[in-house]
């Protein structure tokens, strides 16, 4: 049975993948904020096998997931990404533990100038710098920077020894450290003090953390020429929910009955133009179309007894629907008077006028004889 735990080696494949795309001349499927997600997460995971790999006292290996893991914080960097400033300080921390453990001085120096660059209150690079003058018989310069190194946690005990040793090479008194009341009382759990104290110089920086920020839900990066998928954090962006991409569907449905403007009542449908977003009557639009209606007083006359031709401007032309939604005879339209008896009955009417034509020309003398 394998050591190794399933965390440590899915961590594992992520970088495999990680690293195998980003050597790729793959676009990634994402904004620029995502990709910069993507590479932190690749530089967290590095930084956090290098611990382990540490902790199994592999110096070798942990200096190449420490070195690979900076050099994509460069990479990033001609990306034009930004690789958090504490998180390179702490790549060289770890790998100067390891140069250290190692007994490249010169290689502690070098790293421990580049991280003093960054901070020069680092305590870490401070007690190494020191150590590793210490051991190439540099002492003066070692105790100027473990005093530095000493002034910030004066309690550490390896930071004690490494400046007792120093100042009795170089003929200075050695004296105890004043130790303040409040640091000898147990401390509250949680508290700051007892972390400064549980924190050693000698100790590597411990695991990293996925911000909360960047915990969002993802989709893999396309990986066709990978044997498996691009881990989910490696290979993550944050994807918007579907509800806020997709429109409302409109269904289309019968209406019911409507009183229409020549008072008719016909059932009809949507129209298909009707349902484009376009087309919508909204505001003042459906104010006009109200306004225009009749009165329940008003006389209307069927649809059957319009006359003539209505004229095209009669229909208002922001209405975007056809007459026919409407009825027979569109809103708006002028309505022609009733037609007079003898225009519906031509030859009857002729027949009446020259039936009254000849009674008004018939005498009383005329009746009696």
């Amino acid at each position: 049975m394998s050591s190794v735990s399933e965390e440590r080696r899915k961590r594992q494949q992520n970088i495999k993948e990680g690293l195998q795309f980003i050597q790729s001349p793959l676009s990634y499927p994402g904004t620029q904020e995502q990709y910069a997600v993507y590479l932190r997460a690749l530089v967290r995971n590095l930084f956090n096998e290098g611990n382990d790999v540490y902790r199994e006292r592999d110096w070798n290996n942990s200096i190449s997931q420490y070195t690979e893991a900076l050099n994509i914080a460069g990479y990033a960097k001609s990306e034009e990404i930004v690789i958090p400033k504490e998180i390179i300080e702490k790549l060289h921390i770890n790998r100067i533990a390891c140069y250290s453990n190692m007994g490249f001085h010169d290689k502690v120096l070098e790293e421990c100038n580049a991280v003093l660059s960054l901070n020069a209150s680092n305590c870490k690079a401070l007690y190494r710098k020191s150590k590793a003058l210490s051991d190439l018989g540099r002492y003066r310069e070692a105790y100027d920077s473990v005093a530095k190194c000493s002034l910030a946690v004066p309690q550490d005990e390896h930071v004690i020894k490494l400046t007792q040793e120093l100042a009795q090479k170089l003929g200075f008194k050695i004296r105890k450290a004043y130790v303040r009341a409040e640091l000898s009382l147990k401390s509250v759990p949680g508290d700051g003090a007892a972390k400064a104290l549980n924190c050693s110089v000698e100790d590597i920086e411990p695991d990293l953390l996925t911000p909360r920020q960047e915990a969002v839900p993802v989709v893999s990066v396309p990986a066709s020429s990978f044997s498996h998928q691009v881990g989910s954090e490696l290979a993550s962006v944050p994807m918007m929910p579907l509800t806020s991409v997709l429109p409302l569907q409109v269904e289309e449905s019968s209406l019911p009955s409507t009183v229409l403007a020549n008072g008719g009542k016909t059932p009809f449908t949507m129209p298909e133009a009707f349902l484009d977003d376009g087309d919508m009557v909204l505001g003042d639009e459906i104010d006009d179309l109200l306004d225009s209606a009749p009165e329940a007083n008003e006389t209307v006359m069927p649809s059957a007894l319009v006359r003539g031709a209505l004229p095209a401007a009669s229909v208002p032309p922001s209405i975007p629907f056809s007459a026919s939604l409407l009825g027979t005879l569109p809103i708006g339209a002028r309505y022609a008077p009733p037609p007079s008896f003898s225009e519906l009955y031509p030859p009857l009417t002729s027949s009446l006028e020259d039936f009254c034509s000849s009674l008004n020309s018939f005498s009383m003398s005329d009746a009696k004889r």
